[in-house]
């Protein structure tokens, strides 16, 4: 795999980047264990670090928090991963019955 230096910061990304949208059910609900096979894929099919693309507004944080508990149960260690958050959201208590920004994305029957 190549990787490229991102300007001069000393940090080598691969070439493929792996997004994370499908972790926070953009366009349906997955279960879990096909998250989690979604992630094992992706730390498998590169040596590392292994680039995982997010953002808050992927599934209103449920992408990156997905992401984050796939890869504790994973146990993999700090420098086998980077990732790229794009917004600095904050989830908090929803006071509607779901975000209005991104309709249907709390369907977490199947998480």
């Amino acid at each position: 795999m190549n990787y490229s230096e991102i300007k001069n910061t000393g940090i080598k990304i691969p070439a493929i980047i792996f997004g994370t949208s499908a972790l926070g059910n953009l366009y349906r609900s997955l279960e879990k264990k096909t998250k989690m096979a979604i992630v094992r894929e992706s730390l498998n099919s590169i040596d590392g670090p292994v680039v995982f693309d997010t953002a808050g507004k992927y599934g209103a944080g449920l992408a990156l928090e997905e992401l984050g508990r796939i890869l504790n149960e994973f146990d993999v260690l700090p420098g086998k991963v980077l990732i790229s958050n794009k917004l600095g959201w904050l989830r908090t208590e929803l006071i509607e019955d779901e975000p209005t920004f991104e309709k249907g994305c709390l369907e977490r029957d199947k998480i």
